[in-house]
């Protein structure tokens, strides 16, 4: 039962001179508040003062106090809230810690209680009065904001002042250990980012995704279908020179760089609509668990993983950094969530060598490059050894973790390659192969074998050079070759000999391994007029044991991480193998449905 108690004033208020006196000097300050920030609200603040000077200085239950009235929730059904006065407060009312909010206006919009005015930096209110709330309504205003130039106090959905703090007399700040499992109605909030970990809770409903913004960096979540009325806890884990942010059940780890800003905050937001957010709430209590059981059936509940948190997270240099990596992901089997927080690691790895890489004498630069292409494909190729991981993540993220991997790669590869003169480089682990190449034209390579698939290979045109030949007179071409990447983003087993009935038919499958060409820089080489790059491509389940349909030449689109037919034509194709010709490069491989088993009469007749 939600009900009210009357507050037990500090003893210097027993004078009631002294107690007038305090309340001019509030409504006088609230008054100039007004008149900068709040133009709307002088005439309700001038009436409150005239009543309260009339009343002489008694703050009684029938004088219209706008700030107090103003934590009047909305979705009270009209009951009146006479006690909202300084004498009385809601005993149900929390305190939360946080430097903005973004209200859904409309008959649910929570009240706000923001406890030091002084603090409000922007928005469209200081504070939110009911009578602003209707007014908005009426306006068809979509939301409203208050923001804080540092942490601050604030309370929702409160008949009154928290009773957890004194508003008008200067007593303790209040215990931020209370929970409040209330899912409150928001667009977006901004949490200041001075404590280790925090941790809130967020169901999207009618919201498509979240975004995440931390100074200039920003990340966006897509939410599936399916997901959107599950109720997804946010970690949000702050470090000196990072924020990890993970959402366990979207499998997604991200890291955002931060700047060393006093009063720093990251701002989350919802897509397109407001969604339910939990902002302190223990998961053992009960109400919490109870939403969540709710909102979360039928869905599959999935383990936060088992690398370390702090996962290729280090104040160390790039090597030391990978070589950790390298040691940790040899230590564990990875689940859905791991492959996105290596990813995500993978990504900031490239970030630290970059910055690494500037401040390093141009001696020892080629050296740094082929110790980090060496760590990186090593990471790398442990990441996609197994692809059952891969296979439970959704397909967006099954797309947004293949084709970061792949960036990440050819990144380092086309890095070396600059760097690199008159010789070649080799760099070989057992899932990835890259050779670069920097040699004259005249003999430099044009053919390229994948090294683990036979039959399969790429060739450029004779004078792909023509425009790419460096001032040392070297072209520069990267080759790379993938033996499990093709089966991360496919739903048939790596090895046709695992494969059962049940798996088929399956469309759209990758039947190659997966093979790259770069020259020059990465995305820039096109064919010139009626020439082509010739790939061939062995099938890895061939067409004597399955039936195989709707072959396709794909390159790997890096902006929609999806593979594309466009710019790619088939030549030829049979039952072990098809030749491709495409006017561009990138990753190449090739699609087909594989519908089940050839019968073993039918593999007699084709043998």
């Amino acid at each position: 039962m939600r009900c009210t108690e009357q507050r037990k004033m500090p003893d210097f208020v027993v004078s009631p001179k002294s107690w007038f006196a305090l309340l001019l000097f509030l409504h006088g300050y609230a008054l100039c508040q007004a008149l900068t920030e709040e133009p709307n609200s002088v005439i309700k603040i001038l009436k409150y003062l005239l009543q309260t000077i009339l009343s002489n200085g008694q703050t009684n239950a029938d004088v219209d106090d706008p700030l107090q009235s103003g934590t009047t929730q909305a979705n009270n059904s009209g009951e009146d809230f006479a006690q909202s006065n300084s004498s009385y407060c809601d005993t149900e009312c929390r305190v939360h810690r946080l430097q903005g909010l973004d209200i859904k206006v409309n008959k649910e919009s929570p009240s706000v209680w923001v406890h030091d005015l002084s603090n409000v930096k922007h928005g469209n209110w200081n504070v939110i009065f009911p009578e602003i709330l209707e007014d908005s309504l009426q306006q068809n205003i979509e939301n409203i904001s208050v923001n804080t130039s540092k942490p601050s106090l604030l309370s929702l959905g409160c008949r009154g002042p928290p009773c957890a703090q004194c508003i008008v007399s200067n007593c303790d700040s209040p215990a931020l250990s209370v929970p409040d499992c209330n899912p409150y109605l928001l667009y977006g909030l901004s949490l200041p980012l001075d404590s280790p970990h925090i941790t809130i809770y967020w169901r999207p409903e009618a919201a498509y995704g979240l975004t995440l913004t931390l100074d200039k960096n920003r990340e966006d979540v897509k939410v599936p279908e399916n997901d959107r009325n599950r109720t997804h806890r946010i970690d949000i884990k702050t470090r000196e020179k990072y924020v990890q942010v993970d959402i366990p059940s979207l499998h997604r780890g991200i890291i955002l760089e931060r700047e060393e800003v006093e009063n720093a905050f990251i701002k989350i937001e919802s897509w397109g609509q407001s969604s339910r957010w939990i902002l302190r709430c223990n998961i053992a209590t009960t109400e919490t668990t109870t939403l969540i059981a709710n909102t979360n059936q039928g869905s599959t509940n999935i383990s936060s993983g088992n690398l370390q948190e702090d996962f290729g997270l280090s104040q160390n240099n790039t090597k030391a950094t990978a070589k950790k990596m390298i040691s940790d992901l040899k230590e564990v089997s990875l689940l859905p969530s791991d492959i996105q927080r290596a990813v995500d690691a993978l990504t900031a790895l490239e970030k630290e060598f970059e910055k690494e890489l500037n401040l390093t004498e141009n001696g020892r630069a080629l050296e740094l490059a082929k110790e980090y292409t060496a760590d990186v494909i090593e990471v790398s190729g442990k990441v996609l050894e197994k692809p059952s991981p891969w296979q439970e993540l959704a397909e967006a993220d099954r797309g947004r973790a293949s084709g970061k991997v792949q960036a990440t790669v050819a990144s380092a590869a086309v890095k070396v390659a600059e760097l690199l003169s008159n010789r070649t480089e080799d760099f070989e682990t057992e899932n990835i192969h890259i050779l670069v190449s920097s040699r004259p034209a005249n003999v430099t390579t044009r053919r390229y074998d994948h090294v683990h698939y036979p039959n399969t290979y790429i060739e450029l045109p004779e004078l792909f050079y023509r425009g790419y030949v460096g001032e040392d007179n070297n072209v520069r071409v990267v080759f790379i070759s993938y033996t499990t990447l093709h089966s991360v983003t496919n739903t048939i087993p790596l090895d046709p000999k695992q494969a059962s009935p049940d798996v088929f038919p399956a469309k759209g499958q990758v039947n190659s391994g997966i093979i790259n060409a770069i020259v020059g820089q990465k995305g820039l080489w096109r064919a010139g007029e009626g020439e082509a790059t010739a790939v061939k491509f062995g099938h890895v389940y061939n067409g004597e044991e399955f039936l195989l349909a709707n072959a396709s030449c794909v390159w790997w689109d890096e902006a929609a991480n999806a593979w594309n037919t466009s710019g790619c034509t088939l030549n030829y194709t049979d039952a072990h193998v098809t030749i491709c010709r495409c006017n561009h490069l990138t990753s190449l491989a090739l699609l087909m449905d594989v519908r089940g088993f050839l019968a073993k009469e039918r593999v007699r007749e084709v043998s």
